[in-house]
Formats: C-alpha cells, sequence, structure tokens
C-alpha cells in the first residue's frame, strides 16, 4: 500500500518489497496460504498480515492469524473483492491515521460465496481471453450450481 502509479514491475518478492520501501509504502502481505511459497519470503520485510480475506478458506484465515502473531506483524482485514457488492464482506474500523497504525476491529467478517467466486473467474478469464480459466471456471460453475441446488 502508499506505493505511486508508476511503478516498474517486479518479479523477485525481496526487490519488490525494497522497491515499495523506498517510496514509504507499508508492505502487506495477502492471503499467505493462498497462492504463495511462504518458504520463499522473507518476512523480515513484511509489514503486515492479512489475516482474514473474504475468498479464503477459514482453515487459511486462521493459520495466517497464527502465522502474524507467531511473526508479530500487524495485521490487516480483507474484502478481496472482485465485485462491489462482495467489498461489504469485510468493513473495519481503525483509530488513526491508518490501519497500520492501530488494530483494526472488524464490523463484519463474511465469506464470499462459491458462485461469486466463480463468476468473478469467469469475468477474469473473458478479460484476459484466457480460454483455460474460462473453461475451467465454467465447469466448476457447473458443479457448484448442481451442489448448492442440491441443499
Amino acid at each position: 500500500m502508499g506505493i505511486p502509479h508508476k511503478f516498474q514491475k517486479v518479479k523477485d518478492h525481496r526487490e519488490l518489497c525494497r522497491a515499495a520501501r523506498v517510496h514509504g509504502a507499508v508492505v502487506v502481505l495477502p492471503h499467505p496460504y493462498d497462492h504463495h511459497e511462504l518458504n520463499k519470503i522473507n518476512f523480515e520485510l513484511i509489514d503486515c498480515i492479512e489475516i482474514f480475506n473474504s475468498r479464503s478458506s477459514p482453515s487459511n484465515n486462521k493459520k495466517a492469524a497464527e502465522l502474524a502473531k507467531r511473526l508479530n506483524k500487524k495485521v490487516i482485514y480483507g474484502s478481496d473483492a472482485h465485485m462491489l457488492k462482495d467489498n461489504l464482506n469485510c468493513p473495519f474500523v481503525y483509530s488513526g491515521n491508518s490501519p497500520f497504525e492501530a488494530i483494526p476491529e472488524p464490523l463484519l467478517l463474511r465469506l464470499t460465496s462459491v458462485l461469486r467466486k466463480d463468476a468473478s473467474q469467469l469475468i477474469k478469464g473473458v478479460k484476459q481471453k484466457d480460454l483455460r480459466l474460462l473453461l475451467k471456471t465454467l465447469i466448476n460453475l457447473s458443479k457448484n450450481m448442481l451442489t448448492t441446488k442440491k441443499r
């Protein structure tokens, strides 16, 4: 957070964190147990860990909270909204000028529904013209719709 609009893309985690710090940014590790290789992360470069992500599983969110506590890192909550309505999954309040100056207090922690996750992946597949993602998501969506109807 806090990076200027024109920021050169960097793939190496350490290089990215150092470059962000040059600009005074806060380095946040979002949803650490989803799509990250934790053994490759230098946690000394991380300022804050996301301990709730509405698109993550409850077990991954719990592990993220345990990780933040073990490493004594500041925490943040995230809706990871891919659709406007999903912003309401995780509102929080904090005192001070920034959520990083105090412990944020969530008002609500609601997980994103499986069908909404699938819908956002369909949109992503169309935007990126990614046929593999589109097909994978359509299959998942079909399975999830059948499962939802049976309940």
